[in-house]
């Protein structure tokens, strides 16, 4: 049996493609949002058990890409970039009380990146 699934895309031309892309595999399943995740209530949402999140490129990609250099690797601008990820785990697992399983995915090249990341996910979930 197939889940459910809530879509939040906060780009008018990822939510068309992804609303294109769930109508031609006529997938019925999907509750595309066009909002921000960080505007999303509960309301919204209601009874939803897994999150996947794949939040933006928001720390060594990134980083990388606003500096010439790749071999720079600024500590705090990689943990102010990155902090982006752990916020948006927050913000779900406060405002989805009924989920089982959060996921998310990261294409961080940096390992301190990856470790900063893991660490504060584990400090959320151990809140909860």
């Amino acid at each position: 049996m197939l889940s459910n699934s809530i879509a939040t895309l906060n780009s008018e031309f990822s939510f068309s493609l992804f609303r294109n892309m769930t109508k031609k595999a006529k997938y019925k399943n999907t509750k595309p949002i066009e909002a921000d995740v960080l505007t999303v209530t509960p309301e919204q949402c209601p009874n939803v058990e897994y999150i996947l999140v794949d939040p933006p490129c928001s720390g060594s990609g990134m980083q990388n890409r606003m500096c010439l250099n790749p071999e720079v690797n600024d500590a705090q601008s990689l943990q102010k970039l990155g902090g982006l990820q752990s916020n948006l785990h927050a913000k779900l697992l406060v405002s989805s009380p009924t989920h089982s399983q959060l996921d998310w995915t990261t294409r961080a090249v940096n390992f301190f990146h990856r470790a900063t990341r893991t660490a504060n996910i584990i400090i959320i979930l151990n809140f909860f």
